[in-house]
């Protein structure tokens, strides 16, 4: 899931099952949708606890860099991402 703010910025991209995703959501509509690297690592925490669909190891990365086109940019880097890796997006 990615969610596009009116000023072209992407807010939050949550990416996993629908348990991380549904937990995710919820836990951000519960910080006021104040998206930072503390409240993703709890997230994270909580669901490799209870998932084995998640690792207990992840890299969180963060860019202050703000594109022309979001929505281009996020979309060119997860299909660079798939190619380079072998993996195949289910909805391009």
């Amino acid at each position: 899931m990615a969610r596009i703010n009116r000023q072209g910025r992407v807010e939050c991209v949550v990416l996993g099952n629908q348990y991380t995703q549904r937990l995710a959501c919820s836990r951000i509509s519960m910080a006021g949708e104040r998206v930072n690297a503390a409240l993703i690592e709890s997230i994270l925490k909580e669901a490799a606890e209870s998932t084995a669909s998640v690792s207990q190891e992840h890299i969180i990365l963060k860019s202050d860099v703000l594109q022309a086109d979001p929505v281009e940019a996020l979309g060119m880097a997860l299909q660079e991402d798939c190619q380079r890796n072998g993996w195949r997006q289910c909805r391009p």
